[in-house]
């Protein structure tokens, strides 16, 4: 009787936290230096945002965007998951400040402290390729725009973002939908870059970029889920 309880009760748990997913669009980035805009490839590069003058990597590091068009299935009191699979970490080996050219690179899946945060762009991610000044765009678009969420993370493998606000947001006003904007803020070993798998990975679909909206669980169902565990709580206490 007690199993049986206990597995009704976790159905139950389970039904209530069901999660549909939104349809992620599009995904792109883009190299701060050379102003290289990137679209169609996998992986996707994000790297430490570095403007420092002086520094080896001062604008030499990626941003990216992802784009959910479709959130019709996103309600109120939902919460919204932008989750994103990290394939691997490119390290630079070294750095030789005489040699005008990229550094030779080792390729990790762990060992490396990476943070990224997500916040919400005020326009289209693509007119940072034709801006007349792109830095000044992704300082005022992206950059400085509030966290959405901030996440950190040491190994290959699912990374999610809370992005809720912004969904409600775009609910309200569709207008205001520009998609979501990624931004590295710390690596433990500097000048590295997260790789992500982006959606012209097709080997294997549930490494993709996706957005699970979980709804909020409805209050039959919690009164449920309350009267089994009071059950469950008199059926153990008999039997002592």
């Amino acid at each position: 009787m007690k199993k049986i309880l206990a597995l009704l009760l976790s159905s139950i748990l389970t039904a209530s936290s069901y999660a549909v997913n939104l349809a992620v669009s599009s995904d792109a980035d883009y190299y701060m230096y050379y102003g290289t805009f990137n679209s169609t490839r996998t992986p996707l590069y994000i790297g430490v945002n570095d403007q420092t003058a002086g520094s080896p990597y001062q604008y030499h590091f990626n941003v990216a965007s992802i784009e959910i068009n479709d959130i019709s299935n996103f309600n109120s009191g939902n919460t919204g998951l932008l989750s994103l699979n990290l394939q691997r970490f490119r390290v630079p080996v070294s750095v030789d400040p005489n040699y005008q050219g990229p550094p030779s690179y080792q390729f990790l899946t762990s060992g490396v402290t990476f943070t990224i945060k997500a916040v919400a762009l005020t326009d289209n991610f693509s007119n940072i390729e034709t801006a007349a000044d792109p830095l000044a765009w992704y300082n005022t678009n992206l950059l400085n725009r509030p966290t959405l969420d901030t996440v950190t993370f040491n190994q290959a493998g699912e990374v999610s973002f809370n992005i809720t606000s912004a969904l409600e947001q775009w609910k309200i006003d569709p207008l205001t939908n520009y998609g979501i904007g990624l931004i590295g803020t710390y690596s433990s070993i500097e000048g590295t870059t997260a790789q992500f798998y982006s959606l012209e990975y097709t080997t294997d679909i549930s490494k993709l970029p996706t957005v699970n909206i979980i709804p909020e669980p409805k209050i039959i169902e919690l009164l449920i889920a309350f009267i089994f565990v009071i059950l469950l709580f008199t059926f153990i206490f008999k039997k002592k």
